[in-house]
């Protein structure tokens, strides 16, 4: 049985020990991260559509970024469902076209 470990470890560590699969690693943690950072990126650019206010934006970029690489889908997922449901322009155009609605009465 412990020969069968050995050869089993061996054969994992001879497979990770590949250049190519360091490269692929290498390409995939990047990748991650700049998805990572692409959703900060997001996220601050879609709070600033949603609110008028300065802070809002910067905070919700950082709680992407604080989440980490690991934990972003979660942060961006928890961001979809409690920002604001429309943007400062279709809250603009709503309330245009209630006005306008209401003078016409």
């Amino acid at each position: 049985m412990s020969d069968l470990i050995d050869r089993f470890t061996g054969a994992i560590g001879s497979i990770l020990d590949n250049p190519l699969v360091h490269t692929a690693v290498q390409f995939s943690v990047g990748y991650i991260i700049v998805i990572w950072l692409a959703a900060a990126f997001w996220a601050f650019q879609d709070m600033r559509r949603r609110t008028t206010m300065l802070l809002p934006p910067y905070l919700a970029a950082g709680a992407v970024v604080l989440a980490s690489p690991v934990f972003f889908l979660l942060a961006v997922a928890i961001y979809r469902i409690i920002r604001p449901a429309e943007t400062v322009t279709e809250a603009t155009e709503r309330r245009l076209s209630q006005l306008a609605i209401a003078q016409e009465l």
